[in-house]
């Protein structure tokens, strides 16, 4: 089976933890290798973490769609959008703004 041609593209949403996204940077890493496109979908402040750790050779494969969650949830500053650092019992509200979160378009 040839993938010189291959039109997969995939979109990978992880759950907001820095500890789930490395692993998925790396597994976007080998499917670029397969010339498999893919978008990986978290909020800012966990992208932040990663964009400088992809080399130029992966730019043109791998993606990063920017999820912004509802600004209804005043307890989860923009630094909170992530697990890390965020105190336990705050974890119930990101949940939440996850599944009412949206997706910035690629072209925006």
């Amino acid at each position: 089976m040839g993938t010189e041609n291959s039109s997969w593209k995939v979109m990978m949403l992880p759950r907001l933890a820095y500890g789930h996204i490395s692993p998925f940077l790396e597994l976007a890493k080998r499917l670029s290798h397969r010339n498999i496109q893919t978008y990986l979908c978290s909020t800012p402040a966990n992208l932040s973490s990663i964009k400088n750790k992809i080399p130029g050779k992966y730019s043109s494969s791998i993606h990063f769609l920017e999820l912004h969650l509802p600004d209804s949830f005043p307890q989860l500053p923009p630094h909170n959008h992530t697990t890390n650092g965020l105190p336990p019992n705050l974890i119930s509200a990101l949940r939440k703004a996850l599944d009412l979160s949206e997706l910035d378009s690629p072209g925006s």
